[in-house]
């Protein structure tokens, strides 16, 4: 599943009130619900898949580190999994977890862990789901369309949906978030990972095709546009 997981902001313009009191942080966390049809993602090389993904996510913009953990069902499959990221020594740790228990793979980072919020591109007035009241945020990056309800009272966001370029197929990716907070928690690797008797080789056929390739698909859409 590719790296999907973070979907949030990206444009120019926004009231001043709205990018001092909720965009200056030095991170969140939160859970997700990603659902896509016929999405085209970063890394998928054009090729359009739909999926259903639920986990979390936490990012410390300050100290660039990331922690995703993911569940996702594609046409026939399931993986579930656990992604750590840090910039500081340019390494990323994925978890596959499956019938026989857990592994974890060291990597090269090839995600980028984001610096701060992205700036906002139109700011399209209220809305209501049901009647609770969020705010439309519009971003339009390298073709890319997106809106995102935000709670501005909260400093929260609520949802994202999110189309494929207009030059390609069809298709649309929709994310949900679920108890955000708009500060990150403390990362630290799982032991499975500081072990070196419980780590898995990379050359491990079933962790390369069904977590390192195939990793969270909703952090590399959600992080696709803002960061």
């Amino acid at each position: 599943m590719k790296f999907l997981t973070i979907a949030l902001l990206v444009l120019l313009s926004v009231s001043a009130s709205l990018a001092s009191n909720c965009f200056e942080t030095t991170g969140y966390s939160t859970n997700f619900t990603a659902t896509g049809f016929n999405s085209i993602l970063p890394s998928t090389n054009g090729a359009a898949l739909s999926f259903f993904e639920a986990g979390t996510i936490n990012v410390d913009f300050t100290k660039q580190q990331m922690a995703v953990t993911f569940d996702i069902i594609l046409t026939g499959s399931m993986v579930l999994g656990q992604l750590y990221a840090f910039g500081a020594n340019q390494t990323m740790y994925v978890v596959n977890i499956d019938a026989n228990g857990a592994t974890c793979t060291k990597l090269p980072l090839n995600i980028p862990i984001p610096t701060s919020f992205p700036n906002i591109t139109a700011d399209l007035g209220p809305i209501n789901i049901g009647k609770f009241q969020t705010e439309v945020l519009e971003i339009v990056e390298n073709g890319s369309q997106q809106k995102v309800l935000y709670d501005l009272q909260n400093c929260a966001v609520v949802s994202s949906y999110m189309i494929n370029d207009p030059s390609q197929a069809p298709g649309v990716t929709t994310v949900n978030f679920l108890n955000f907070e708009n500060t990150p928690a403390p990362i630290s690797l799982p032991s499975i990972c500081t072990n070196p008797s419980m780590s898995i080789k990379s050359n491990n056929r079933h962790i390369s095709k069904s977590s390192v390739i195939t990793g969270p698909k909703s952090i590399q859409q959600l992080l696709r546009p803002f960061f």
